[in-house]
């Protein structure tokens, strides 16, 4: 068994997060639709009221017009009530495309979340494959571990549940799960928790999405270990003294 300290450059490789305005913005659709729709359900009657008060006033005796004039308002009651009206009709129509559109809201929300979870099983799957990859020569192991990893992310009751933890946490639970050492635990946490990248041409891979991973048969070539173990364990640094 060997040890592996924290390389920066490696942790940053899986430090992919979501845009967490973006994702804020498509949960919060809906709701501030809501509120729109709201207010323009009072704009409505406000201008109903206005309506209803022009038509009073039109229909008063010219002795009692002044005196029933909105607001104390002068001029033609016919065209206050066509320019009421209008605001009104236009109240309508915009609160019936808002309406028109939540459904739709409602989908890019739902496919921000989808998108969102798919993301994270993928972290989580790159982190975990290379702490496998790099605390295991045998290729037999390293297929089983990557069977047992996969299946547990494609598995929807179990992956819900523990990528509903911080990434960091999750992928450490599942390390010790699969019998990883407590060494690689931490290496995962920090690997998952990176939060800066380093720059395109210091990336050691472009991982596939994780629902087209490939999965090795078991008779052929083994899965050659990602770059940075593999140039980790033939680095003297990345043992610890004997």
């Amino acid at each position: 068994m060997f040890m592996l300290h924290v390389d920066p450059l490696t942790a940053a490789a899986d430090a992919t997060p979501a845009d967490p305005v973006l994702a804020d913005l498509h949960a919060m659709g809906p709701g501030i639709v809501a509120g729109q729709l709201a207010m323009l359900t009072r704009l409505a009657e406000i201008g109903m009221t206005l309506a209803e008060a022009t038509e009073r006033w039109a229909l008063a005796a010219p002795e009692d017009r002044e005196a029933a004039a909105p607001a104390g308002f002068q001029g033609d009651p016919g065209l206050l009530y066509s320019r009421v009206a209008r605001a009104v009709r236009q109240t309508l129509m915009l609160q019936a495309r808002l309406l028109q559109d939540l459904p739709a809201l409602g989908r890019a929300a739902s496919q921000a979340r989808i998108e969102g979870e798919q993301a994270r099983r993928e972290r989580a799957q790159r982190v975990l494959m290379r702490a496998v990859r790099a605390e295991h020569d045998d290729p037999d192991a390293v297929e089983d571990l990557s069977d047992a990893v996969y299946e547990r992310l494609r598995d929807e009751d179990f992956s819900d549940d523990i990528l509903a933890l911080p990434l960091g946490d999750a992928v450490a639970r599942i390390c010790r799960d699969l019998g990883l050492s407590p060494a690689w635990t931490a290496w995962a946490m920090a690997a998952a928790t990176a939060t800066t990248a380093p720059p395109p041409e210091l990336l050691a891979e472009t991982p596939l999405p994780f629902e087209k991973r490939k999965r090795p048969e078991r008779d052929g070539p083994p899965t050659a270990p990602d770059a940075p173990f593999a140039s980790a364990r033939g680095s003297p640094s990345s043992c610890p003294p004997g």
